[in-house]
């Protein structure tokens, strides 16, 4: 079961959504993390359907999501496609390979994420991250 909770990092209050309960959880895919940046020329709105998008595209292909966490706007170390900062987006999820391969090409493919990176995990994450700075 997927909880929120109310986190402050870096002087703005962000919702987290944390898995409370992850032994329940019985797909039968592998563990990943993926970090993604979104375009800061997006509206707050155009963000968070970026964010739905990829959530609901893990779901739809029988995925579940174990953690979801939006970190806000952060600087880059350097520039990425002439921006200087990003709407990093963290998420820890379950899925099929298959499913896995379409999904990457979906970020690929969307000009409104600068750049993502996917690491395969051995088991499911959903505590908070420390980019929250422990907060839960």
């Amino acid at each position: 079961e997927l909880q929120v909770a109310r986190a402050v990092a870096g002087g703005e209050t962000e919702d987290v959504v944390f898995d409370s309960n992850p032994a329940a959880e019985k797909v039968t895919g592998r563990h990943y993390e993926i970090c993604y940046l979104i375009s800061p020329d997006n509206s707050q709105e155009a963000l968070q359907e970026v964010i739905v998008k990829y959530k609901s595209m893990i779901e739809e292909q029988g995925g579940t999501i174990h953690r979801l966490e939006d970190w806000g706007r952060r600087p880059l170390a350097y520039a990425i496609k002439g921006k200087l900062d990003a709407n990093y987006v963290l998420m820890n999820f379950e899925v099929d390979p298959e499913a896995l391969t379409e999904f990457n090409t979906e970020l690929n493919k969307d000009e409104k994420v600068i750049r993502f990176m996917t690491f395969s995990r051995k088991e499911a994450i959903s505590e908070p991250s420390p980019m929250l700075g422990g907060l839960a």
